[in-house]
């Protein structure tokens, strides 16, 4: 039924008419803007400088901070109560409780980048962190033609950009895909320990395939 719901559903109004707005004004029409929703004030300075601090930080947000996500986990109540947390995240949040103990951690946990956020992501995002405006529903335009141009010279096919869409983190993208399709997901195991959840709270059904260490983990016909 939810899945029904949602194929049914149209672009958000409030972000469709504000796209066709800075396309008008970027063609040089004046446009008078009654569309509510997007803050017409600028962002607090002291709000602009916490973004500015923390713009090279990369580290997973606690389980609870993903409070969208809960609300729409919470409407599904019977499939939440049989659902664990998020192995990833919390095995973070444990391992950083250990660390403010004091204690010596060594993390094997995937999903977290290791790596610093570059120089130049830092920058940019402390050169807009006074930003206020909504995105472009498929993403920022500049960035998805970047990101067309660079698959379509690795793969040696041409990408448009209006294929692309660009979202907030591959775990959010592949939850929504899961919540869209409607069948069978087939997982290899081991596999990404959001899938299965995902997949359970799109109504899908899991079939697994046991994979072993000596086909380097990879599902052979027969496994199949």
């Amino acid at each position: 039924m939810i899945k029904d719901i949602i194929k049914n559903l149209k672009p958000s109004s409030t972000l469709l008419i504000n796209e066709k707005s800075n396309q008008l004004e970027s063609e040089g029409k004046k446009i008078f803007k009654f569309g509510f929703g997007q803050s017409p004030f600028k962002v607090p300075q002291e709000i602009v400088d916490q973004l500015k601090s923390n713009a090279h930080q990369n580290q997973y947000l606690p389980m609870q901070g993903l409070s969208k996500l809960r609300d729409t986990v919470a409407k599904y109540t019977s499939i939440k109560k049989n659902l664990k947390p998020s192995s990833t995240l919390l095995i973070n949040e444990k391992s950083n409780k250990l660390e403010r103990e004091g204690k010596k951690i060594f993390k094997f946990g995937f999903g977290q980048s290791p790596f610093k956020v570059p120089q130049d992501i830092v920058n940019e995002l402390k050169g807009n962190a006074h930003q206020n405006k909504y995105l472009p529903i498929q993403g920022l335009q500049d960035l998805r033609v970047s990101i067309a141009n660079y698959i379509s010279k690795k793969k040696d096919h041409k990408y448009s950009n209006s294929n692309i869409i660009v979202g907030p983190g591959s775990k959010e993208l592949m939850f929504l895909l899961q919540i869209l399709f409607e069948g069978e997901i087939i997982l290899p195991a081991p596999s990404w320990v959001s899938y299965a959840p995902q997949a359970i709270i799109g109504r899908n059904k899991i079939k697994w395939i046991q994979t072993k260490s000596e086909n380097n983990w990879f599902p052979t016909a027969k496994e199949s």
